[in-house]
């Protein structure tokens, strides 16, 4: 954030934070309307990844 402020860009750190946030709630907002986030059923049992 130093050199930010140093290269008269202080803001440019929290925007790119701010930018970051806002993409990571689409996603999430994305995976949502999917469908992909639902939780699994009560009696269903964790299965392992096949590679």
């Amino acid at each position: 954030m130093d050199a930010a402020r140093d290269a008269g860009m202080s803001a440019l750190p929290w925007l790119a934070l701010l930018a970051l946030g806002l993409a990571c709630t689409a996603a999430l907002y994305g995976l949502h309307r999917s469908g992909r986030l639902a939780p699994a059923a009560s009696g269903a049992r964790a299965e392992p990844a096949s590679v």
